[in-house]
């Protein structure tokens, strides 16, 4: 097992696998390592083994607990006259427990009785009386050392957690904000080009009516207004759009999303109306003409504006092919006088003036 999973483990499975493993080698060590002048290693022996290690099961649950146990088992055994070199390091683990997760006020008191299973341990082996003193003073020292490091540790990350999320929080509390004041900003933009043209066309209508019979230029003036003042709005609301769109590199499409090809720009209509599948021919008659701006509309309404497949949508079902043809010149005075009395022009409605005899 990957020191990863071990570290996905239970803590209570952890552990107990950590217990039953000391219990075990304790055990094993009894039962094979016997040198002469000390107890044999029997069934007592055996289950104080058991006893000084299983504590360490609830190390993280109840460590000063387990620490306790732990050193009252291994001063048992050491009372029965074992070989003390069996077992002496499980107290130790247990106390390393306690410096882990507690604070070090705690692990120095949890500290006492291991100092003195540890003095214990090296009197009943003989040591000389400094090394007794050394292993009883260094051993829990050190433990502590270790333990307490992993603590502050542990400290360390739970604050740089806090500090994250609340970094986090702020962060999207800041974006929300942003785009809270833009959608404001947007709908101020809006209000006064919808509010203010829709006023005047609005108007520029109502006089319209009332003057249509009594006095037709000044009615025929109002409607040019109201053209006017429409287009003026689609163009501010067309400019404000172009700000919102989304640009090619940010949504990974090939091209910037773009407004409708307009009348000056048939021949791209043409191209992707072929590029949906229409076999579809595109020939010009005679030299441009500019013409008037109300009639460069963008091309989404009719198919019949200017071929069954001119408009901004796929041809429908059962057209196979088309021809285009926009006759430049010779439409340029019909579609000029549509667009000065605001008629919508109609590919069926255009008649040819007389083509010039270079065409």
């Amino acid at each position: 097992m990957t020191p990863s999973r071990l570290r996905r483990l239970p803590p209570l499975l952890a552990d107990t696998a950590v217990a039953v493993a000391f219990a075990a080698a304790g055990c094993i060590a009894g039962a094979y390592y016997r040198p002469p002048g000390w107890h044999t290693f029997d069934g007592p022996g055996y289950a104080l083994s058991c006893l000084t290690a299983l504590p360490l099961a609830v190390r993280r649950r109840l460590p000063v607990t387990a620490v306790a146990a732990s050193a009252a088992a291994y001063a048992v055994y050491l009372g029965l006259g074992y070989q003390p070199s069996v077992n002496v390091w499980t107290p130790v683990v247990a106390l390393l427990g306690v410096a882990g997760c507690r604070p070090l006020a705690v692990s120095w008191a949890a500290a006492a009785p291991v100092t003195a299973v540890m003095a214990l341990s090296g009197l009943s082996g003989r040591l000389h009386p400094s090394l007794v003193v050394a292993q009883a003073a260094l051993v829990p020292v050190v433990a502590i050392a270790f333990g307490h490091t992993r603590y502050l540790l542990v400290r360390a990350n739970a604050r740089l957690r806090a500090v994250t999320a609340d970094l986090v929080a702020g962060q999207e509390a800041r974006a929300r904000n942003a785009v809270t004041l833009e959608r404001m900003a947007i709908a101020r933009e809006l209000h006064d080009v919808v509010a203010h043209h829709l006023s005047v066309i609005t108007i520029q209508a109502g006089l319209a009516e009332t003057v249509l019979t009594s006095d037709v230029p000044l009615a025929r003036s109002a409607l040019r207004n109201v053209a006017e003042t429409g287009r003026g709005a689609l163009d501010e609301l067309r400019r404000l759009l172009t700000v919102l769109r989304v640009r090619s590199d940010d949504d990974g499409q090939d091209a910037p999303y773009e407004a409708a090809p307009r009348l000056d720009r048939l021949p791209e209509l043409v191209g992707g109306a072929g590029a949906a599948g229409l076999d579809i021919r595109f020939t010009t008659v005679g030299e441009p003409v500019p013409c008037r701006p109300s009639s460069t509309c963008a091309s989404t309404g009719s198919p019949r504006r200017h071929s069954p497949t001119s408009s901004s949508t796929p041809p429908a079902r059962g057209w196979t092919s088309a021809s285009t043809t926009p006759l430049t010149r010779w439409f340029s005075r019909s579609v000029t006088t549509a667009a000065r009395t605001g008629a919508d022009v109609w590919a069926s409605d255009l008649k040819p003036s007389p083509a010039p005899d270079s065409a």
